[in-house]
């Protein structure tokens, strides 16, 4: 009671030296007091959180709109507490499920009393908030939140698992989109804000054990009706990347994509989602952190690392979470980072990498080139030349993103004749008629984006290459090259040509029609 008394007095006495001596003598005494009986200490202090109903018309109105909270805190025993709370690492694991809803209401009562008074008033007395058990200075937010620095400094591992577990609960409260008090609504992202305050003031090596549980309580709030809980959620996030580092978070991305999908899949069963969220054009919903200005940079830098100086399963995994945070994500918050993430996606796909890793980063680009499209005109040549060689994959599924990278890049390409003759180097030169198939499709994509726009030359080289495919013993090929004659037979500026092309695929077309017959009574019967 003495220490309590000084501190007290101290608060409402006129600044001074010597009262603020007598403070710190007084916290360093609590401080000692709390090491030898923690126990005794704690459960005197932290019904101090909750004291009795202050008198007046204001303080019933707060007691209406915060039922959890009796009356503010003093400036004062806020200071007690941090000090008491700060060397109490044993005993606060027992406290934490009491104390951090009230402490996160006693937070949403500060911010909103000083948003209520002048910037000249906060921290002036208050003397109609006075009682028994209230004196002095209201607490402001710095002071309530030196609590929550306190604790965080103080805990030990089961401390901190302690903690992210009674901030998951109160951060489920409303998440769902079912009714709750108003208080519980302003009090959720101050909750955010404890979360980050622990990740931000403990030491990396305690939170490492619990990155999961973390991650996952902040990513369910990236989906939040309330942009506050949106907004801190994104905060939380760079402070644990900056925590943890990058190297840290990287064996996580597998556990980050899971809680994304799930948090978009809960989200858009809430009622009113509709029109609560917006919608890509292929009807993914975009998450509303990544539409924040740098709502994408705790965890886009992650991918990108990871991509570099990841196995070859972390590279694969780290490209799939590209391509999916390009889906979730709005394309002017995105366009800040395209050239840095399509970057170090070129870079990796041109090493010698496994076809399963190279399949997803061509994915990854061909998200990008959806989403970023002219922006991404200076990385054309490096473009088409990755998806070119990609062509020539043994592997189905690279050969086939490769095509549609041809077809998404192609547009923004200043000239395609080149291309085109490259692409018919490369049929002659392919091993595999599965890779001539591919090469004769991404012709056809990459004819139908010139928009009648390449020379003569070009077409009559497509056109040799067609004819010769149409030759082939493989119907795959005869297949695909029939498709790229149709495509020249509309591109054709002079009529003549279109004309003679058209004779020759029907003379092709009466050549090969007992044969296709065949495969097809074959494939009926398959």
């Amino acid at each position: 009671a003495p220490l309590l008394t000084a501190l007290e007095a101290a608060d409402v006495a006129e600044d001074s030296i010597e009262t603020a001596r007598a403070a710190d003598r007084a916290e360093a005494g609590l401080r000692a007091l709390t090491k030898a009986r923690p126990r005794d200490v704690l459960e005197h202090l932290l019904p101090m959180l909750l004291p009795k109903p202050a008198r007046g018309a204001r303080a019933q109105a707060q007691a209406k709109t915060h039922p959890e909270v009796e009356a503010p805190l003093s400036r004062a025993w806020s200071r007690a507490l941090a000090a008491a709370l700060e060397v109490s690492e044993q005993q606060l694991p027992f406290h934490v499920d009491a104390l951090l809803p009230r402490l996160c209401a006693q937070l949403t009562l500060a911010a909103e009393a000083e948003s209520a008074r002048p910037a000249a008033a906060i921290g002036e007395t208050d003397e109609t908030n006075e009682t028994d058990q209230y004196r002095g200075r209201r607490a402001d937010v710095a002071d309530v939140q030196a609590i929550m620095v306190a604790v965080a400094r103080s805990l030990s591992g089961t401390g901190v698992q302690s903690v992210v577990i009674a901030l998951g609960k109160l951060l489920a409260r409303g998440s769902d989109g079912t009714p709750v008090p108003e208080s519980v609504t302003r009090e959720r992202p101050w909750a955010v804000w404890c979360l980050e305050c622990l990740v931000s003031g403990s030491h990396p090596a305690l939170l490492a054990d619990f990155a999961c549980p973390i991650l996952k309580n902040l990513l369910e709030c990236v989906c939040d009706p309330d942009a506050a809980v949106v907004a801190q959620a994104g905060a939380g996030l760079r402070s644990l990347a900056t925590t943890l580092t990058l190297e840290g978070l990287s064996g996580h991305i597998s556990f980050i994509r899971s809680c994304l999908n799930s948090c978009i899949s809960d989200a858009r069963h809430r009622p009113g989602a509709e029109s609560r969220f917006e919608f890509s054009a292929e009807g993914a919903m975009l998450i509303p952190l990544f539409a924040l200005p740098k709502g994408v940079e705790p965890l886009l830098p992650l991918y990108t690392y990871t991509l570099a100086s990841g196995g070859a399963a972390e590279r694969e995994e780290a490209a799939d979470a590209i391509s999916d945070l390009v889906g979730m994500c709005h394309a002017p918050a995105l366009k800040p980072y395209l050239v840095k993430t399509a970057g170090p996606l070129i870079r990796v796909v041109g090493e010698r990498v496994p076809s399963c890793v190279k399949a997803a980063i061509l994915q990854a680009l061909a998200a990008l080139l959806k989403q970023g499209g002219v922006a991404l005109r200076p990385f054309v040549p490096q473009l088409q030349t990755t998806f070119t060689k990609s062509l020539c994959d043994p592997t189905a599924l690279v050969r086939q993103r490769a095509v549609t990278g041809l077809s998404l890049v192609a547009p923004f390409s200043p000239r395609l004749d080149p291309l085109l003759s490259e692409l018919c180097v490369s049929f002659q030169s392919a091993p595999a008629n599965s890779m001539r198939t591919s090469i004769l499709h991404a012709m056809r994509v990459v004819l139908d984006a010139s928009g009648g726009k390449s020379t003569a030359t070009a077409l009559e080289k497509l056109e040799s290459t067609a004819l010769e495919a149409l030759e082939s013993n493989e119907e795959a090929i005869r297949e695909a090259a029939a498709s790229l004659c149709g495509g020249l037979a509309q591109q054709w500026p002079a009529p003549e040509s279109a004309t003679r092309l058209a004779t020759q695929l029907s003379d092709w077309a009466g050549q090969s029609a007992p044969l296709g017959s065949s495969a097809a009574g074959t494939e009926h019967e398959m």
